[in-house]
C-alpha cells in the first residue's frame, strides 16, 4: 500500500512539473533562437567595423601621401630625375640623385609599413623604385605591365589630378604578389608633373584584423583572396597551429563555407565549420572596394554556453524527479 501511494505522490509531481519542464524546454528553445539572432547581429556590427577601419585606413594614406608629394625635395627631385632619365638611369647625375632621394622614400615606406615606394613622372615613366623590382625604368603606357593595377592607378592619377587608391590584385610587377597601390600626384602649380605612388600588402591590415574586442576568447576574423578555384587566408589566424599560414580552402570544400563565399563575391551568415574544425557562427561578406572577403566568426560552444548551462541543470532536475518514478 505505501508502495502504491509513493508511486501516485511520484506520478502527481511528475504530473505538477511536467508542464514547467515543458514551458522551460520551450522558454530555453526561444532563448537559443534569440541568441542566435543577437550573436550574428553583433558579428555584422564588428564586420562592418572593420571594413569602415580598412576604407578609413586607405584614406589616411592618401592624405599622408597627398601631403608628401607636395613636399619641394619631391617635386624638385622628380623635375631633376625626368631630365637624368632621358640621359640613362646608369649615368651619373641620375644614380646621384636617386640616391640623395632615396632616404626621404625609405622614412616615408618605414613609417607607414610600405612595401614599395615610386616617382613616375607625366610621361609615365617610373623613375625611382624604392625596391628595384621588374617595375623601375618601365612605362605605364607602353610597357609590359601597362594593364596592371600599378598602371592603371598611376594613369588615373596623371589624369585628374588626384590622390585614390587601388583594390588588392596580383601584381606582375612584384613577383605576382597580392598588392594594392595607393597614389597622389605631384604638382608645379596646378600643373600635374608627376606621381608619388606607394605598395601596400595585406599584412598592412592585421592591427585590424587581429583586434580581438568584442571578440570573447573564441572570436576571430579572417581575410581572405580567390586564387584560381580556391579561397586563400591572406591574414594571420588567432589559433595558430603548424602549417596555418597560408591556409587554402578548395571551393565546395565542408570546411569555411564562409570564407569560399565571401572570396566569390557573397555576403550572409550562418553556421559553419571552420579550419580547426570546430562549429561556429559566421558573418561573411565581400568587400568589392579593396578586392577582399572577410569573416567575422564565434564558436557555438562560446555563443550558447550559459544557455547550455541552464539547460543541463533542467535536465537533471528532470532526471532526478522522473528517475524514482520509472524506478518504482
Amino acid at each position: 500500500m505505501n508502495r502504491i501511494r509513493n508511486k501516485l505522490l511520484l506520478i502527481l509531481t511528475l504530473g505538477i512539473l511536467l508542464p514547467m519542464f515543458s514551458a522551460e524546454y520551450y522558454s530555453l528553445r526561444n532563448a537559443r533562437i534569440s541568441q542566435h539572432t543577437e550573436v550574428m547581429n553583433q558579428l555584422e556590427s564588428i564586420l562592418e567595423q572593420k571594413n569602415q577601419m580598412i576604407t578609413a585606413l586607405f584614406d589616411r594614406e592618401k592624405q599622408v601621401l597627398e601631403i608628401m608629394a607636395t613636399r619641394p625635395t619631391v617635386v624638385n627631385s622628380l623635375l631633376t630625375l625626368s631630365h637624368q632619365y632621358e640621359q640613362g638611369t646608369t649615368s651619373a647625375g641620375f644614380i646621384n640623385n636617386s640616391a640623395k632621394l632615396r632616404p626621404i622614400f625609405q622614412e616615408l615606406g618605414t613609417q607607414q609599413s610600405l612595401n614599395n615606394v615610386y616617382l613616375v613622372t607625366k610621361k609615365g615613366h617610373v623613375i625611382l623604385a624604392l625596391n628595384n623590382q621588374h617595375d623601375f625604368g618601365s612605362n605605364i603606357y607602353t610597357g609590359v605591365l601597362n594593364q596592371s593595377a600599378f598602371a592603371t592607378i598611376a594613369q588615373k592619377v596623371l589624369r585628374n589630378g588626384q590622390p585614390t587608391y587601388s583594390k588588392f590584385t596580383h601584381y606582375l610587377g612584384d613577383n605576382n604578389q597580392f598588392s594594392a597601390f595607393v597614389a597622389a600626384p605631384i604638382k608645379l602649380g596646378v600643373e600635374t608633373i608627376g606621381a608619388l605612388i606607394v605598395q601596400v600588402y595585406p599584412s598592412k591590415l592585421d592591427s585590424i584584423i587581429n583586434d580581438y574586442t568584442a571578440l570573447n576568447r573564441t572570436g576571430e576574423t579572417i581575410l581572405a583572396k580567390l586564387k584560381d578555384e580556391k579561397a586563400v587566408f591572406i591574414s594571420p589566424l588567432r589559433f595558430y597551429t603548424p602549417g596555418s599560414d597560408n591556409v587554402e580552402v578548395t571551393f565546395n570544400s565542408r570546411t569555411d563555407k564562409p570564407v569560399q563565399k565571401a572570396v566569390q563575391g557573397l555576403s550572409g551568415f550562418g553556421d559553419s565549420i571552420d579550419y580547426r574544425q570546430q562549429e561556429t557562427l559566421a558573418v561573411w561578406r565581400y568587400l568589392p572596394q579593396h578586392n577582399l572577403g572577410m569573416v567575422v566568426k564565434l564558436d557555438k560552444e562560446e555563443a550558447f554556453h550559459n544557455i547550455e548551462a541552464s539547460a543541463a541543470v533542467v535536465y537533471w532536475i528532470a532526471l532526478f524527479v522522473g528517475l524514482p518514478v520509472i524506478v518504482f
